[in-house]
């Protein structure tokens, strides 16, 4: 069975707003069911599950999900949270931010036909960089040039084999690792040695992070 993980955790205290910016709509719509409803369309995803702030449990008990679980300190501790009540017949589990609306069925698809050969147990969604990338100073200056012919921006949804993220995730917690650079589960993996297939998403799929950025979700959503 597939499963998928939605990270809805987040307090999102960038964004300016009481409410978590999941929860906030679009089009009378809100943004986290956005994602839930695409994921819903794909034949092969079995079992949905939302992890969130516990102050958020009943209220995304509303949504078309299978089940609910209480997220962690990080977000590294809310996807084991979440890996650790998925059913016993997981085979395959697709990690997604709830503020990224902008996934659609076809990218879903493509990850899920990806997995399934078994050729890979990690996959990641990936974007072109269009921008110069600089390395720069603490006090304000350029220190150097990063070529950016061989770097991409890592997006959700990812997906791995079930059994290899949670391997990873032990050991993580066995280790006590702490490492800034790796903050997804694509990373995790690739830190302990397994390879991550990329999945390259045309056009714009960013988070919410910024209120400015609701006005680009809102059209192209409309658009």
């Amino acid at each position: 069975m597939i499963a998928v993980i939605i990270l809805a955790a987040g307090v999102g205290n960038r964004y300016g707003t009481t409410i978590p910016k999941q929860f906030l709509k679009i089009n009378d719509k809100e943004i986290i069911e956005i994602s839930i409803e695409v994921f819903r369309k794909c034949k092969d995803i079995g079992y949905i599950s939302i992890v969130t702030n516990k102050d958020y449990i009943d209220h995304c008990k509303k949504f078309d999900v299978d089940n609910v679980v209480v997220g962690g300190e990080k977000r590294r501790d809310s996807v084991f949270n979440g890996l650790t009540n998925l059913p016993e017949n997981t085979k395959f589990v697709m990690i997604h931010d709830a503020v990224r609306p902008l996934v659609n069925t076809d990218l879903v698809n493509e990850h899920i036909n990806l997995i399934k050969t078994n050729e890979y147990g990690a996959i990641d969604t990936i974007v072109e960089i269009t921008d110069n990338l600089i390395e720069s100073t603490d006090d304000g200056f350029h220190s150097r040039i990063i070529p950016r012919k061989n770097v991409k921006l890592s997006l959700t949804p990812e997906t791995f084999d079930y059994e290899i993220l949670l391997e990873c995730h032990k050991k993580r917690i066995d280790q006590n690792l702490d490492i800034p650079e790796i903050y997804d589960d694509a990373s995790l993996v690739n830190y302990f040695g397994h390879k991550v297939k990329t999945v390259d998403v045309k056009g714009f799929n960013s988070k919410i992070t910024y209120q400015d950025d609701l006005i680009l979700m809102k059209y192209f959503l409309e658009n």
